[in-house]
């Protein structure tokens, strides 16, 4: 008997590529998608491939819909062996310009569809015995998304729950069904979008196997983790991302930082990424108000507290001399005794221990 795999968001893109993969390794096909032209068009490739397939135009965030389609699955084949929930959506609307509506679509279509369909599919699943869950969240559930317009802290949420929804349904839905996630990194489908079309290159250089990913690179691991015989892998999320070893938003938004701080760098400079992000950290130690180091806390590991400095009286020579700079504030320190600060901010120079 053929397994049946139903994959959400199949028609195009990283859904299309699973789709592909599993009809390769002998499963029949349900898609669901609201693109019904995209979707007519991956059926015609997975029948002339040999899987027989189903396909329901519905959106992934209603929850009647999903349970139509697993009574339409359970009437046309009886049982359901593998659901990948792929479909989502990003958001690009910050904090600030994201309204009630965006946000709650963003965590229906990324999060609660996963809920929706795997509520619906799993009495199927336990009547053939068993099955195996695959949903993609993202990296992004680990970076918190990155600076360019495809995805922001909705789409990171949404995503992030995911993980926490992998770990709780393993452990409530084993030992017959197997429940994992997939992060992938950046993946150019055959649409694309803005960021790979415009730092496609850019963005290769940070990663380590020099290239961004494709759908075939994400599908072969969604069908091992669905079909691969034994498997010992449940609750688990596995990075398909070739390894990015720089985090985009660094990479993007280094100079905007530095300037955040009232500091402008060379644009020479700015081209390295790990330039900036030094000069940033180099800027944050020297740029702390004295406060930072010493309201309630150390410096080298010894405390300090305020102490009030009486000037002494000198020459008239030496009073002049003195009245053009700026008063300094000293400090003391139970281990180490006098400090002064010095006229390089962030900078302290002890005294020796006073008798």
């Amino acid at each position: 008997m053929r397994k049946v795999a139903v994959v959400t968001g199949g028609a195009r893109g990283i859904g299309r590529g699973c789709a592909h993969a599993l009809a390769e390794k002998g499963c029949d096909l349900v898609l669901v998608d609201l693109l019904a032209p995209e979707m007519e068009r991956t059926k015609g490739e997975l029948e002339g491939m040999g899987a027989k397939v189903l396909t329901f135009e519905a959106d992934v965030a209603d929850h009647a819909a999903a349970k139509r389609i697993a009574a339409a699955v359970e009437a046309a084949w009886g049982h359901c062996d593998v659901l990948v929930n792929n479909a989502g959506k990003s958001n690009p609307r910050t904090i600030m310009d994201c309204t009630e509506e965006e946000f709650d679509r963003t965590i229906a279509i990324n999060l609660k569809s996963c809920f929706n369909y795997i509520q619906a599919f799993v009495p199927l699943m336990r009547k053939a015995g068993g099955g195996r869950i695959v949903s993609m969240s993202s990296l992004n559930a680990h970076t918190g998304g990155v600076t360019s317009a495809v995805s922001k802290f909705a789409y990171a949420s949404a995503k992030a729950g995911i993980l926490g929804m992998t770990r709780a349904l393993a452990k409530e839905l084993g030992p017959e069904i197997a429940v994992n996630a997939i992060c992938p990194g950046i993946i150019e489908t055959e649409v694309g979008n803005a960021l790979t079309r415009s730092r496609g290159a850019e963005l290769a250089k940070k990663i380590a196997l020099g290239r961004v990913g494709k759908p075939a690179d994400v599908a072969r691991v969604v069908a091992f983790l669905a079909l691969e015989q034994p498997s010992f892998i449940t609750g688990q999320h596995i990075i398909v991302d070739g390894f990015q070893w720089e985090s985009l938003s660094s990479a993007s938004n280094a100079g905007a930082r530095v300037r955040a701080l009232g500091f402008v760098l060379p644009k020479a400079r700015l081209r390295r990424d790990a330039l900036a992000a030094a000069a940033i950290r180099r800027l944050g130690r020297l740029c702390r108000p004295p406060s930072d180091h010493l309201q309630g806390g150390t410096i080298g590991g010894a405390a300090w507290r305020p102490r009030r400095v009486t000037r002494r009286r000198g020459s008239a020579s030496r009073r002049s001399a003195r009245a053009g700079r700026s008063r300094s504030r000293a400090w003391t320190c139970p281990r180490r005794g006098r400090a002064r600060r010095s006229p390089c901010p962030g900078r302290w120079r002890h005294t020796s221990p006073r008798p």
